[in-house]
């Protein structure tokens, strides 16, 4: 899986190698990757003083006598950015200078350069300008390492660059991960100067298909028993919707048994429509006892169970999967996360985490990566914060962003399937970080399929769990055939 480093760890690593050497590479990589769009047409580079101003006249010293003009807001300010402004001999504008406006406004390709990864405050005075400018204007936009005018790290900034494309330096970086500021880069690129990042722990992963190596093997020799036993509480008379999608997906997870708990009224529903699970009348001391490997609560339940949840969530030995109304629940007593023994997985999309963390929806949107990880350390479960990249964080473990899924997720019963899934995989046997993650990858991943053959606008929750057994039985015999 891909990784992605602080701020920090990649300063830090840089510190062992040569500064203009490392500053030479990436401006030839950055030249590399901008001949596709120069062909002939004339470059405006605007620069900062620091390392991300000095690969911006490394580039203008590469290719002189190419048609280059470097706008800078200082005289650079660090050895190597000193190095190759003293190197370029072409046409230099200061930021300052009237000639500066219309040099932007007027530009037909910009590399930006004025902040890298160094960044950790919101554009003000000349630079707010510039990059006001550079947004007017119509030219096609480069960003090196990150936008200008937020942190590669991530948070609520409010002025950025708006990128065509951004050419990452070493590692992507956490803003172009996560929404909101993933949206400014554009296209992504990454391009490699040799910094060895092995000693240096990654912020986050983004997930791929590598996270298939945590699908726990099928023997040959097996039972039901073999692949684990998930017990549910999901649905209710007038939400069995919610039971049905969750208890399908889990169905197709290759989890061996699914015990589905409700009242006799809700069962007789399920019963006619899905022949697969056993059907068990709802008690709490029954839910509570009955043997499973994992437990999915609060799809589409209401508030029916509001005086059983707290002593089923303390009494669980297995790992629970908590979404939706057992989340509203949870909010509501946030005092007795502490007492829960078993693993637990809850499945927030943003207006519950708004709810959960008593944050408007907007805090948690603007700053999704650091809220989920400070949830999952503060209550000491997996945290799976839906959404666009959605985030999955848990103790102890590399967050994990997502990079599949669309728009067509965007209707009513997505999240019963998804938490189906991850109950599923939970019950298999597999921890819960990685669960989380199989769940929400294998998710978005069917519903890019099914974008292509039915739209964003036309395929349906329920189109999703077959879609996933048809992609796990492609990716199983690939792996076979390698």
């Amino acid at each position: 899986m891909e990784k992605i480093y602080s701020s920090e760890a990649l300063k830090n690593a840089e510190k062992s190698y040569c500064g203009i050497s490392l500053m030479e590479k990436a401006a030839k990589g950055i030249i590399l990757h901008l001949k596709k769009h120069l062909d002939g047409r004339p470059l405006t580079i605007v620069c900062g003083s620091g390392n991300n101003g000095g690969d911006g006249w490394a580039v203008a010293h590469l290719l002189n006598p190419y048609p280059v003009k470097v706008i800078f807001t200082d005289e650079p300010k660090t050895k190597e950015s000193i190095f190759y402004r003293e190197k370029f001999h072409g046409v230099s504008i200061s930021a300052h200078s009237p000639q500066a406006i219309t040099e932007i406004l007027e530009a037909e390709i910009i590399l930006d350069c004025i902040f890298g990864i160094g960044l950790c405050r919101d554009a003000s005075g000349i630079y707010k300008k510039l990059i006001g400018l550079i947004n007017e204007s119509k030219a096609y936009v480069v960003s090196v390492d990150t936008p200008s005018g937020i942190s590669s790290d991530g948070g609520d900034f409010q002025n950025g660059v708006i990128a065509n494309e951004t050419i990452c330096i070493t590692a992507k970086k956490l803003s172009g991960a996560v929404t909101p500021t993933k949206e400014l880069y554009g296209k992504i690129f990454t391009h490699d100067i040799g910094v060895d990042m092995s000693r240096h722990s990654p912020l986050a992963v983004i997930c791929d298909d590598e996270i298939l190596e945590f699908l726990p093997p099928r023997p040959k020799n097996s039972h039901k028993g073999t692949f684990g036993t998930l017990k549910t509480l999901c649905g209710s008379y007038y939400m069995t919707g919610a039971g049905f999608l969750s208890i399908n997906a889990a169905l197709r997870s290759g989890v061996g048994l699914v015990k589905v708990f409700g009242e006799d009224k809700l069962l007789d529903i399920y019963k006619g429509q899905i022949h697969e699970p056993v059907y068990k009348r709802f008690s709490k001391e029954a839910f509570i006892e009955e043997n499973a490997s994992a437990a999915l609560i609060g799809c589409g339940i209401g508030a029916q169970f509001e005086n059983q949840l707290k002593d089923i969530l303390l009494n669980l030995k297995c790992p629970i999967i908590l979404d939706a109304d057992g989340i509203n629940f949870l909010s509501r007593n946030i005092d007795i996360c502490e007492h829960i023994s078993a693993s637990l997985i809850i499945t927030p999309h943003p207006k519950e985490m708004a709810r959960f963390c008593n944050l408007s929806i907007s805090e948690i949107q603007n700053n999704r990566f650091s809220i989920c990880k400070e949830t999952s350390e503060k209550l000491g479960c997996t945290v799976v914060l839906k959404g666009e990249g959605t985030v999955i964080c848990t103790p102890n473990h590399t967050p994990i962003i997502n990079g599949t899924g669309n728009s067509g997720l965007a209707k009513g019963g997505s999240g019963d399937v998804l938490a189906g899934l991850i109950g599923g995989f939970a019950a298999l046997g597999t921890s819960p970080h990685y669960a989380a993650a199989l769940g929400v990858y294998l998710h978005g991943l069917a519903a890019d399929s099914l974008k292509e053959k039915l739209s964003e606008f036309s395929f349906l929750p329920s189109d999703i769990p077959f879609e996933v057994g048809k992609i796990l039985a492609e990716k199983l015999r690939q792996n076979q055939r390698s």
